[in-house]
């Protein structure tokens, strides 16, 4: 049984991830595999907030060994703001990065996102990237009228050599009657767009995380194998560059 909410943001990442393990039946049964009956406790907002018996859900605290997690609905697709299929942002991002070596992307920092969520870090990295010359971050609100023309692709993300994630907030989603979200600081969570941006030839800077997702285990942050640079806290890294790129103050290696 599956509770509705009164928002699109809500109900596509019910179906997806439905049409997601559906996808993953007929795959599995197709090749031969034949599937116990079992029943499953699904979690689909940003956070399972049940850890007293397992749970299938997109994230979970790093103590928490109760939930199991599973690939999140935008591995299927994400209609909200036009993002669109896996398949079809993989493409997008693939022409993007067809065109670009690293030394002609965008030499800023780039960020875009709400700030209603994870205010600590984001609104922290907002203000004190505000009026550097290798800066691109910027915040944005959902329901404001111009956002569309402050939001930039996943494959646009690209075009930057140096791009930043954060987390974000759990909410127990409650909305007015006009849609209006009202209540975002329940607490930290996932964000989703860190699968997007493994996409991109860039670099990835990121705080320690507070949570894990199925794929956490890739992110490296030392030895050869280093894929990413992970800081203590994002307001570090703005500020210790000055008015210089982040690179240019030595945080990240050449190669």
């Amino acid at each position: 049984m599956l509770e509705d909410y009164p928002s699109d943001l809500a109900n596509n990442r019910k179906f997806a991830t439905l049409h997601a393990i559906n996808r993953a039946v007929l795959a599995g049964a197709a090749g031969g595999y034949k599937f116990p009956n079992i029943e499953f406790s699904l979690a689909y907002g940003d956070q399972s907030a049940d850890h007293t018996r397992p749970n299938w859900a997109y994230d979970r605290k790093v103590t928490d060994k109760m939930t199991m997690m599973i690939p999140d609905f935008g591995l299927y697709s994400w209609p909200a703001h036009q993002v669109g299929t896996w398949s079809e942002v993989r493409e997008r991002t693939n022409e993007v990065q067809k065109t670009l070596q690293f030394s002609a992307k965008i030499p800023k920092l780039f960020w875009r996102g709400t700030t209603a969520f994870g205010r600590e870090i984001r609104e922290s990295l907002v203000n004190a990237s505000m009026g550097k010359s290798w800066s691109a971050v910027e915040g944005l609100e959902w329901l404001a009228p111009d956002f569309k023309d402050h939001m930039v692709t996943m494959p646009d993300h690209c075009k930057y050599q140096f791009l930043v994630h954060t987390e974000g907030s759990y909410v127990m989603w409650t909305y007015s009657v006009h849609l209006k979200l009202t209540d975002t600081t329940a607490g930290l969570a996932y964000s989703g767009r860190l699968k997007y941006l493994h996409n991109c030839e860039s670099v990835i800077i990121a705080h320690v995380p507070n949570f894990e997702t199925h794929d956490q285990h890739l992110m490296i942050a030392s030895g050869p194998d280093q894929n990413f640079v992970q800081v203590s806290q994002l307001i570090l890294v703005v500020l210790s560059g000055s008015d210089r790129l982040p690179g240019q103050a030595g945080l990240f290696r050449s190669g």
